[in-house]
């Protein structure tokens, strides 16, 4: 859903959890592996991150019409 309370948090925390999974370990091993699917792991949750924030609503700022676009306005 579009408001501030339920998606960026989502987002932020994810995105949270696998920077501390990537994060190397005691034992000198790492959990999330450095190859393919790591790497599109991490950019995948970068990517939820930047489209979380990119599809926020504008604060203070609504359409009495829905039906007209953003450019019609």
């Amino acid at each position: 859903p579009a408001r501030w309370w339920g998606r960026l948090p989502f987002a932020v925390g994810w995105l949270a959890m696998v920077v501390r999974l990537a994060w190397p370990r005691p034992e000198g091993d790492y959990l999330i592996a450095a190859n393919v699917l790591g790497y599109t792991l991490l950019g995948g949750s970068f990517a939820l991150l930047l489209g979380s924030l990119a599809t926020l609503p504008r604060p203070g700022r609504r359409h009495e019409n829905p039906v007209l676009s953003p450019l019609d306005a």
